[in-house]
């Protein structure tokens, strides 16, 4: 990263469990967010379908590991991303 001048760079984790049986990589991201807190950005994969389990990870990764925020695959859940789900419980953590 030095050698590219490259500053900082964002780790964005996946959680297609429900969908496409792909489980959550965030745990994953916690050890280069440990390792290196001024290098790099974590996103906290969240599947919607998992309600407010999805919530619940959210809060453990942002409070407890330090990621910055959250990512959500547009085809993962295979719903439109103006599905109730996206607007309701996951809009109001974020």
């Amino acid at each position: 990263m030095e050698a590219q001048n490259v500053v900082k760079g964002v780790i964005t984790s996946r959680d297609a469990e429900t969908t496409y049986g792909i489980a959550s990589g965030n745990k994953g991201v916690i050890p280069f967010l440990e390792q290196y807190p001024d290098r790099f950005i974590g996103m906290a994969g969240l599947d919607p379908h998992k309600g407010m389990d999805a919530i619940d990870e959210l809060r453990l990764m942002v409070e407890t590991h330090g990621f910055r925020g959250a990512a959500i695959d547009r085809s993962s859940p295979r719903f439109r991303p103006n599905h109730a789900k996206y607007l309701s419980d996951l809009c109001q953590v974020l």
